[in-house]
């Protein structure tokens, strides 16, 4: 623990160290189950996403970041493909 510290106080970062909760019920409270935190990927052009259909209550809808609109589906499963072949289709 006094290594710690003195590494504190000489402005050196500790490394994560995952044992200290991994196979813990605590690991769960951590970003990624106590691994260390990933750096954030860029946004892309055709990302889709599963929401409620507003004109359809009961329905699921995948809607992509370029405006593209699934047909509304009975189940999210099927509007998560749709937005997964949406996104890599070549005419997206």
């Amino acid at each position: 623990m006094a290594e710690r510290h003195q590494r504190i106080l000489d402005g050196d970062t500790a490394q994560w160290k995952p044992w200290l909760t991994q196979h813990t019920e605590r690991a769960a409270l951590y970003v990624n189950g106590g691994e260390l935190p990933r750096t954030p990927e860029p946004q892309r052009e055709h990302e889709t996403g599963v929401y409620d259909g507003q004109e359809e209550p009961g329905k699921a809808l995948a809607r992509c970041r370029c405006g593209w609109s699934g047909p509304a589906s009975t189940n999210t499963v099927t509007a998560g493909r749709q937005g997964k072949a949406h996104e890599d289709s070549p005419e997206a």
